[in-house]
C-alpha cells in the first residue's frame, strides 16, 4: 500500500511542478506580447517616418524570441533533472524493500533444528514405528505432537505430512488392540492380551502382544480348576510376532489364565 502512495505523491510532485514551469512560460509569453504590442504601436507610429525602424523591428522580435526560448530551456531542464532525481529515489527505495524482503525470506529458511532437536526428532518417528503396545502408542503421540508446535513449529527440516501421518496410524493401531468383547483388552508394562469370544474344539484362543523391548518373550499359562485358584498344570508358549493369536489346548475342562511373562 506504500508504495502506490509513494507514487501517486511523485506523480503529482511532477505534475505540481509542470504547472508552475507552464506558468513562468505563460508569464514570459505574457510579458513578451505586451512588450511587442508596445513596440509594435511605437513602431508604426514612426514607420512612415523612415524605413529604419522595419529591420529595428526584426531585431527587437528575435532578441524577444530569444529572451522567451533562454528560459523555458532552463525551466525545462531543471524539471528534467528533478523528476530523474525522484525516480531514482523511488527506485532505489524498491531495491531497499526488495533486499529487505529477501533477507527475511533467508532468515525464516534458515531456521532448522539443533543437534539435540534433531536427535528428539529422529527418536520421535523410530518410536512411533516401533510402538506395539497402546500406552507405547500413546507415549509417541504425544511426543509427535511436540513436532508440530512450540520451539519445532517454524522449523524448515520437520517433515509436517510425516509426522501427521505416524499419528493417523496410531491411532489407527490403538483402536485395532482395544476391540469390544466379552473380556476386554487388558495391558501390562511388556504386553497386553483378550480373550477371544470363541474357541476352537481343542484350543483356547488368545489375542497376544508384546513390546518390540522384549527380544526373547515367553509367555506362561495356567490351568485352574474350575471356581478356584488351583492351579493344576502350566504350559509355555513362545509368541513369533509381536501381535498375534495364540492357541493353547484344553486341558481336563480347567480354566486357562496367565500365571506370568518373561521379557528377555
Amino acid at each position: 500500500m506504500s508504495k502506490y502512495i509513494s507514487n501517486n505523491k511523485i506523480i503529482q510532485d511532477v505534475q505540481d511542478t509542470g504547472d508552475k514551469a507552464a506558468r513562468l512560460l505563460a508569464d514570459l509569453e505574457n510579458c513578451s506580447s505586451s512588450n511587442s504590442s508596445s513596440q509594435k504601436l511605437d513602431n508604426a507610429s514612426f514607420r512612415l517616418k523612415t524605413s529604419k525602424y522595419n529591420s529595428k523591428e526584426k531585431n527587437d522580435s528575435n532578441v524577444q524570441s530569444n529572451a522567451l526560448i533562454g528560459p523555458a530551456v532552463v525551466v525545462s531542464v531543471i524539471v528534467l533533472f528533478w523528476v530523474a532525481g525522484i525516480l531514482s529515489g523511488t527506485n532505489n527505495s524498491s531495491n531497499m524493500s526488495s533486499n529487505e524482503i529477501n533477507g527475511s525470506a533467508v532468515a525464516r529458511k534458515d531456521k532448522v533444528m539443533s543437534s539435540s532437536q534433531r536427535n528428539f526428532y529422529k527418536q520421535t518417528l523410530e518410536k512411533a514405528s516401533d510402538a506395539v503396545l497402546i500406552s507405547e502408542h500413546k507415549s509417541a503421540i504425544r511426543d509427535l505432537e511436540k513436532l508440530k508446535r512450540g520451539e519445532y513449529f517454524n522449523m524448515s527440516d520437520v517433515d509436517r505430512g510425516l509426522v501427521n501421518n505416524r499419528i493417523i496410524q496410531a491411532q489407527k493401531k490403538i483402536k485395532y488392540l482395544d476391540q469390544p468383547g466379552e473380556d476386554e483388552y487388558w495391558e501390562s508394562t511388556y504386553y497386553g492380551f483378550q480373550w477371544f469370544d470363541e474357541q476352537t474344539n481343542n484350543n483356547f484362543k488368545v489375542f497376544f502382544a508384546y513390546s518390540k523391548t522384549c527380544k526373547n518373550p515367553l509367555v506362561t499359562f495356567k490351568y485352574i480348576y474350575p471356581n478356584s485358584d488351583i492351579v493344576v498344570e502350566t504350559k509355555k508358549v513362545r509368541p513369533r510376532e509381536n501381535i498375534s493369536t495364540l492357541y493353547v489346548p484344553h486341558y481336563r475342562g480347567n480354566s486357562l489364565g496367565i500365571e506370568g511373562f518373561r521379557c528377555n
